[in-house]
Parts: C-alpha cells; structure tokens; sequence
C-alpha cells in the first residue's frame, strides 16, 4: 500500500513537473516573440528618426526646391515654344486664321473648361428653380380649385337650407374668382 502511495505520488510530482515545463516554454516563447516585436519596432523608430533628422530633411527640401526650379524652367521652354508655334501660324494664316487659333485654343483651355461647367451648373440651378416654382405653382392651383370647389358646395348647401347669399357676399365671391374663371351666380 506504502508503494502505492509513493508511486502516485512521485506520478503526481512528475505530472507537476510536466505542466512547470509546459509553463516555462509558453512563457519563454512569449518572452521571444515580445523581443521580436520590441526589435522591429526598434528598427522602425531608428529609420524614421534617420529619415526625420534635420539634415536629411535639410537635403530632402534643397532636392524638392531643385526640382521646384527645374519644372518651372522646363514650363517656361514649353510656353516659348507654343508661343513660337502659333505666332508661326499666324503668320501663316493670316489675322483671321490667327484670331481662329487662338480662339481654339482658348476653347480647349482650362479656363473654357471651367466656363461651361460654370454655365452647365447655372443651368441645372436654373433648371431646379423652374421646376420648383413650376411645382408651388401647380400646388396652388389645385387648392384654388379646391377652395372654388367648397365655395361651391357651401353654397349650394345654402340655398338648399332655403338660405339666400347676401349682394354683398355674393359680389366678394365674384371678386374671388380666378382670372379667366367663370363667375356662378
């Protein structure tokens, strides 16, 4: 029975040992994954800070400005050389076949390009006012129509009731009536 114990006890103890292992394994390879983080964040934060030192923004700005100039004098020489094109043109064509470049370029420029959309958007906006008004317009005619329609009615139940319309009433209700309405009597 002693031996029973003992070796339940020493299966208990190895048991325990197992899981100990266990738990230094999972927490050594936690520890090295968390290094591993630690160093590619590392590295990271050192190649921003290389990039963001002041003297390589100092270089990354004088390149920036190089190329700044570069664009501009390259926009320059196209400009000339559009401005050599078409004063060729115009002296081949003439006055009027100049004045008909130039305004073809004027309509393939940027600035044309702006103005039609600027005449398109007032357009719809023009086009939207119409059909709203168009709308209050429609609205208003048919509660017109029916207010005429209840006048109508109220007055019929009127006479019915043996009740005569005062002149008085009677000249307001044509004084009411749309133009081009026919007034009941």
């Amino acid at each position: 029975r002693k031996q029973t114990m003992l070796q339940e006890c020493k299966e208990r103890i190895s048991a325990l040992n197992s899981q100990i292992e266990e738990e230094k394994n999972k927490q050594r390879q936690l520890r090295l994954d968390f290094e591993e983080q630690l160093e590619d964040l590392m590295g990271q934060h050192k190649d921003l800070w290389k990039f963001h030192r002041p003297e390589q923004m100092a270089r990354e700005i004088g390149t920036l400005d190089s190329s700044k100039e570069q664009l501009l004098k390259e926009e320059k020489l196209v400009e000339a050389k559009l401005e050599d094109v078409k004063h060729r043109l115009c002296s081949q064509f003439g006055a009027g076949g100049c004045s008909t470049i130039a305004e073809g370029l004027f309509l393939r420029s940027q600035e044309a390009a702006a103005a039609v959309h600027l005449f398109e958007e007032e357009n719809r906006k023009a086009q939207e006012l119409l059909e709203a008004a168009s709308h209050h317009h429609e609205q208003l005619q048919q509660k017109c129509r029916q207010l005429q329609q209840k006048r109508q009615r109220l007055k019929e139940e009127l006479e019915k009731l043996g009740m005569q319309i005062p002149a008085r009433a009677q000249s307001k209700q044509e004084e009411g009536a749309g133009p081009g309405e026919p007034v009941s009597p």
